[in-house]
């Protein structure tokens, strides 16, 4: 349900407005209509609705005046007036539409289209930045577990770090490689997962190879050289971190 205010001091053209949205979109819920702009500013900061639909030309405070004036980030605001020279101030207000009266139905229905667009954009950043914030405490508790927290398409798996042998990348995705030939496959850069392992004990002998040092059974000289772990796999090392990869065994 999508909670909305409509503010205009001509009372029929509200009351118009609200038979169109109740005919065009059910899910519109219309939590008051007011044509006094102190009310409606008011209703507004009280209930913090989704959508504003507002008048511009009114006694007292106008409908640019009132929009400036209230205290509702997550409010979208859309313009619904008789006069188009107000138009440029609307946009630069980032005012999500600006109807003209009489609103026609396909004026009206594409509005609505954008307002659902928006809507769920803002849920879908929402819910990302939700799932962050669980996922950045989960991973400070899970130290303690010697696990890390990966969001994947059904939820949230754990993964004992002992359990990872290696990591491979390719462009944004990152394969773990575990105990037992099992494979994940997650939708994040090496980058990050080294630094969700950056506390225990990995290398990046390369720059789309991840290893734990705990798996290492061989080191094959070479230009870089090359790893055998314990899963039998082979790393290559980049000339570049040979020299960083000899050091954390105390070799020159």
């Amino acid at each position: 349900m999508i909670q909305a205010i409509i503010i205009d001091d001509e009372h029929a053209s509200a009351e118009l407005l609200a038979i169109k949205l109740k005919k065009a979109a059910p899910d519109i819920f219309i939590t008051g209509i007011y044509s006094s702009s102190a009310d409606g500013l008011n209703a507004i900061e009280k209930e913090q609705p989704q959508v504003l639909f507002i008048d511009i030309e009114m006694p007292g405070l106008d409908g640019l005046s009132l929009v400036k004036k209230m205290d509702a980030e997550n409010t979208e605001v859309i313009f619904v007036t008789a006069f188009d020279q107000y138009a440029i101030e609307a946009v630069r207000m980032q005012a999500l539409d600006y109807l003209l009266k009489p609103v026609g139905e396909e004026e009206l229905n594409a509005c609505i289209l954008r307002l659902r667009e928006k809507l769920a954009e803002k849920e879908k950043i929402k819910t990302s930045f939700t799932l962050d914030n669980m996922l950045q405490k989960m991973q400070t508790l899970n130290m303690e577990y010697n696990k890390i927290a990966i969001a994947t398409m059904e939820g949230i798996l754990f993964i004992p770090v002992k359990d990872i042998v290696r990591v491979e990348s390719e462009s944004n995705y990152s394969t773990l490689f575990l105990l037992g030939g099992k494979k994940i496959v997650v939708s994040k850069t090496l980058r990050i997962i080294e630094e969700m392992l950056a506390p225990y004990r990995f290398f990046r002998p390369h720059k789309s190879h991840l290893i734990n040092l705990q798996y290492i059974i061989k080191y094959i000289k070479g230009e870089g050289g090359m790893i055998v772990l314990a899963d039998g796999s082979q790393v290559e090392v980049s000339r570049q971190r040979k020299a960083d990869f000899l050091k954390v065994f105390g070799d020159k």
